[in-house]
């Protein structure tokens, strides 16, 4: 999923240094304010990360993830989503935003098997591969991945976290970002929103997005 970079230039100039990271400022977001507090060391006075994987990125976590990197709160990052739109959408960010950054934004399932051959129903799931399979990360967040998993891949979420402690280094943080979620049926003419919920998640299934 990585590419090496070659240049033709016969220059033998140094490449221009990275830039100095800007003074950390706590993000005014509640919930990755708290993540944050949480890996603040006690004499620090700016978290510290490591290395980052955000399991199931958009454009809100990907800007939050920005920031820590141009505070030098992170030793490198990934990002994965399996929707080739919000890919799209987080890559113009990443592009607006950071165009120097050293992150990387992957398409994928966590849900993809590790073996070669696949039922007809996993072609989608697999079509890009077991995700990340030795990479392992200080940080891992799950910002409300398990809720969006029934248009992705549904049934799975009693597995994701097992699945994404794979890539969790020893004394290593997963920090899960949730919220409760909509039922199944909902009495009176609150079912409508369950309804619309269940059509949204077909058809995100069916288009193999």
């Amino acid at each position: 999923m990585s590419a090496l970079l070659s240049s033709s230039s016969s220059s033998s100039s140094p490449p221009p240094a990275p830039p100095a990271p800007e003074p950390y400022k706590p993000t005014p977001d509640a919930l990755f304010a708290y993540i944050e507090s949480l890996a603040t060391p006690p004499s620090g006075s700016s978290p510290s990360f490591g290395s980052f994987l955000d399991s199931g990125t958009g454009n809100h976590s990907l800007k939050w993830l920005l920031s820590l990197e141009r505070s030098g709160c992170l030793a490198g990052w990934d990002a994965v989503t399996a929707d080739r739109q919000m890919q799209a959408g987080t890559r113009r960010t990443l592009a607006e935003l950071a165009p120097g950054s050293g992150g990387r934004i992957l398409i994928g399932n966590w849900a993809a098997e590790a073996t070669a051959a696949t039922p007809a129903d996993a072609i989608i799931k697999n079509a890009n591969g077991y995700l990340l399979p030795d990479h392992r990360y200080d940080t891992i967040l799950a910002d409300y991945l398990i809720g969006a998993m029934d248009g992705f891949s549904p049934y799975y979420q009693d597995l994701i976290l097992p699945r994404l402690a794979e890539h969790l280094e020893p004394g290593g943080r997963i920090y899960v970002v949730g919220m409760q979620p909509v039922p199944d049926e909902a009495p009176g003419r609150a079912n409508v929103v369950c309804d619309v919920r269940k059509v949204r998640d077909a058809c995100i299934l069916l288009a193999g997005e």
